[in-house]
């Protein structure tokens, strides 16, 4: 575990990650240029200086926001954040871009605060960190939302006989969901799932996000009924967002509008600190971390229209064995083939995922006058990826 959010969210690291490789190479950006201002925008990934009482240490984060010189950071490969200078920030070098993040974002399963407390107590986190520091564990995957976090039954590698949950439980820190809330699974106020034309195989569509966790893509379809309804939206969701009131508190688990990227947007917020939040952007299947201050509560009827992107799995290909989820460098060729591109998806059927039913699909560039370009072809002979299905 490499972090316990406030929300009682954990950061995991994979036994067999990359962290190692990082670190051995990341103290060599010291030596290089500071980047201007203007480099720093929110999104842009780099290497940060994190400092304790103890220790400093360079860490690739991506950038939050920034407010004059002070920069506000996520350290993507352990989940806390936190605020450095200008000169505390330099470049990634093309090499540490292409190790994929290496938390992944995980919540107990089956468990709560008890009934009189109303968030995850300081009882709750001394103890956790207790049981789990500088200690191994097994992490059983029970359920991945569609924003890519785990949930998870986590075990000491040393003591599998009970999960960490049940102890907790046990020695009365936490209550066991009843049946009841453990079925209910989405918010009443959660956008429905996207119905999926049945009448043709062959679908125009356009990549909106790679989700490296779960090796899928998220997909919106281009038509009257789909992309466009995506348009109306959003002219909509700016009207929305500049008559509601800024003061008004915003829960984790409600869907909300916010301003992203000079859009507006519907995000599911899933944790939230005092000064940010990390929210599910439901119309395009993106996790990102933004300001309180571009969120706005959404009113009921805009928050239950379908959630207007879905995910999909590659039909014939997998990220290689050494990378294990898809690595920076293939999103980066990834996205460069796709972007900014109307595509063809062809269905080629469903696999359940954790208990979840995902459309695999090949997708074709159909774009070229000479020939149609498959995705999945070209990912293989650039070799970011490999076979694991024969195509028919």
């Amino acid at each position: 575990m490499t972090f316990l959010g406030e929300d009682g969210s954990v950061c995991v690291q994979h036994e067999d990650s990359a962290i190692f490789q990082i670190t051995q190479q990341i103290d060599a950006v010291e030596s290089g240029p500071v980047p201007d201002l203007e480099d720093l925008q929110p999104g842009r990934f780099v290497a940060a200086l994190y400092i304790t009482e103890t220790e400093k240490l360079w860490s690739r984060a991506e950038v939050i926001s920034r407010d004059g010189t002070t920069v506000d950071v996520l350290f993507i490969d352990y989940g806390n954040s936190g605020s450095c200078s200008q000169n505390s920030i330099r470049f990634l070098t093309e090499e540490l871009a292409q190790y994929p993040m290496q938390i992944i974002y995980c919540y107990l399963h089956g468990v709560a605060p008890l009934e009189d407390a109303e968030t995850w107590s300081k009882e709750f986190k001394e103890r956790f960190a207790e049981i789990v520091t500088d200690q191994e564990l097994i992490a059983i995957t029970r359920d991945i939302p569609p924003d890519g976090t785990h949930i998870v039954d986590l075990f000491l590698t040393s003591d599998p006989s009970t999960s960490i949950n049940d102890r907790l439980v046990a020695e009365g820190i936490l209550r066991k969901l009843t049946d009841e809330e453990q079925d209910v699974v989405t918010s009443d106020d959660e956008p429905e799932e996207l119905e999926l034309p049945t009448d043709t195989n062959q679908w125009d569509i356009y990549v909106s996000f790679i989700n490296s966790s779960t090796n899928s893509v998220m997909i919106r379809l281009v038509g009257e009924k789909y992309s466009d309804k995506l348009e109306e939206l959003e002219k909509k969701l700016e009207e929305v967002f500049h008559s509601s009131e800024e003061d008004v508190e915003i829960a984790e688990g409600q869907v909300c509008v916010a301003y992203v990227d000079e859009l507006y947007h519907r995000v599911r917020v899933i944790k939230k600190e005092p000064l940010k939040a990390a929210v599910y952007m439901v119309d395009f299947g993106e996790f990102i971390v933004m300001s309180i201050e571009d969120i706005r509560l959404l009113p009921y009827c805009f928050a239950q229209l379908p959630q207007l992107a879905f995910k999909g799995n590659l039909f014939s290909i997998k990220p290689t064995k050494e990378s294990k989820v898809w690595s920076e460098a293939a999103k980066y060729k990834f996205l460069q083939m796709a972007h900014n591109k109307s595509l063809v998806a062809l269905s080629c059927g469903t696999e359940d995922v954790m208990g979840q039913e995902v459309t695999l699909m090949r997708l074709v560039d159909t774009s070229q006058q000479d020939q149609d370009i498959c995705l999945d072809d070209e990912l293989l002979e650039m070799g970011v990826a490999e076979k694991i299905r024969p195509l028919s």
